[in-house]
């Protein structure tokens, strides 16, 4: 029980880095914002961050202010920048994609383990 317990508080506390959530993304090292970028969580957070924060950064940032503005998303995550900040339909097309690949690994993974299953009785 003690290990379990242990082993979730790791795994949440990074999954918590990943999604950006404890740290900004601007705000760490650019080989740890790589490493981000490679799992969906920071897409997931930044897709919940331009949906909350859509209103309030319209107001805040009004004129000639384009440039704050994507400075300040790039910076907290609401837009994460690859090879350019995203948009909210690119930002979901990366999720969605995240979620086929995982789907595909977990069918072919249960397809594999049951014919080795299969092949030892």
């Amino acid at each position: 029980m003690t290990t379990m317990s242990g082993i979730a508080t790791i795994v949440g506390t990074a999954a918590g880095f990943f999604a950006g959530v404890y740290m900004p993304i601007g705000a760490v090292p650019s080989g740890a914002q790589a490493l981000m970028k490679m799992t969906p969580f920071p897409y997931n957070a930044a897709a919940y961050r331009q949906i909350l924060l859509q209103q309030p950064l319209a107001t805040t940032f009004t004129g000639n202010q384009e440039a704050a503005r994507a400075s300040f998303e790039k910076m907290l995550g609401v837009r994460i920048d690859v090879n350019g900040l995203l948009s909210s339909s690119h930002t979901y097309l990366i999720l969605i994609g995240f979620t086929l690949g995982v789907s595909i690994l977990i069918f072919l993974l249960a397809r594999f383990s049951r014919k080795a299953a299969l092949a030892r009785v």
